[in-house]
């Protein structure tokens, strides 16, 4: 076959070439299988951070009202400080807060974003809670966006609410459970009405990395299981590291993804001490609308053993 379409360097093999339709459909083809959702219901970003980006950026109109639990993943910074979007945020620690969440859902609201589980804290809303603000957001036309970037460790999902829910658009990536951060590949699962809008605005399949979506086309039935294995290998060190340093005394919050949050003492020194036995964790000293909250905390990742 010759590529005389893209202005691409002639004679490049995959991945080094542009993505073409038949890469994109095949990527799609795999997740298909992974979610047990139809193709039209599927739409894959260059990491979920493009992914959230089509959505705020283009999706809502100027002006409009994002309601944020914070601390969250800090993408909205952008938006923030370009003042696209006008950013409601509320403080939020733990599950029980779903009732501050729903307390402020309201018609001026446009927009919904939830972690689930949160990150950097790790507590997750159940589907009982999560069904009962997808049905306030409904009603009043908010869309709501749930990141279940650690769903695998969670096992919780929005996805059977799909169908109940038009104003519902859920955000995956392949950064974690997978172990993929390096293809940049993210994917979301929505209505067709809402994939349809999104694929527009993402632009042409070539906009997606190549050696990404080849990748992801190749995984089958036992790299699933293999994901699901290491799922739960990872929940259990969590509870048994959790179980350590609740023992040592230290204040660790409930953590459903692979990760947890503790307080200690003095976290820059505890970084840099860490960091120099070759060891690496997240200070959360400045991490985004964090404050008081994650004052001297540490983000741990489980470690794979």
């Amino acid at each position: 076959m010759f590529n005389l379409d893209l202005n691409e360097k002639t004679g490049l093999k995959s991945p080094r070439g542009y993505s073409r339709l038949i890469d994109y459909e095949r990527a799609k083809t795999t997740l298909v299988k992974y979610t047990g959702l139809l193709s039209k219901q599927i739409a894959i970003f260059n990491g979920s951070y493009h992914a959230l980006e089509i959505i705020f950026g283009s999706y809502l109109k100027t002006g409009s009202i994002l309601l944020l639990p914070v601390p969250t993943f800090p993408f909205y910074q952008k938006f923030e400080d370009s003042r696209h979007l006008k950013i409601k945020k509320i403080a939020c620690v733990g599950s029980a807060d779903v009732l501050l969440i729903d307390k402020n859902l309201n018609s001026k609201i446009n927009a919904l974003y939830l972690v689930n589980p949160n990150n950097p804290l790790g507590y997750i809303f159940n589907l009982t809670n999560l069904t009962k603000l997808l049905k306030k957001a409904a009603a009043q036309k908010i869309l709501v966006v749930v990141d279940e970037a650690y769903y695998e460790f969670s096992g919780i999902t929005s996805q059977s609410l799909l169908s109940r829910f038009s104003n519902l658009i859920i955000v995956r990536t392949m950064s974690k459970a997978f172990g993929l951060p390096g293809i940049r590949i993210g994917y979301i699962l929505a209505s067709p009405k809402i994939i349809m809008q999104l694929e527009i605005l993402k632009g042409p399949p070539y906009v997606i990395n190549h050696y990404g979506l080849n990748l992801i086309s190749q995984l089958r039935q036992k790299d699933f299981s293999q994901v699901k294995k290491y799922a739960v290998t990872i929940n259990y060190s969590r509870v048994k590291l959790t179980k350590i340093f609740n023992q040592a005394g230290f204040k660790i919050y409930p953590s459903t993804a692979n990760f947890i949050t503790i307080k200690i003492i003095n976290s820059d020194k505890v970084t840099i001490d860490l960091a120099k036995k070759g060891i690496l964790v997240t200070n959360l000293n400045n991490y985004p609308d964090g404050g008081k909250l994650l004052k001297n905390h540490l983000r741990i990742t489980i470690p794979y053993c």
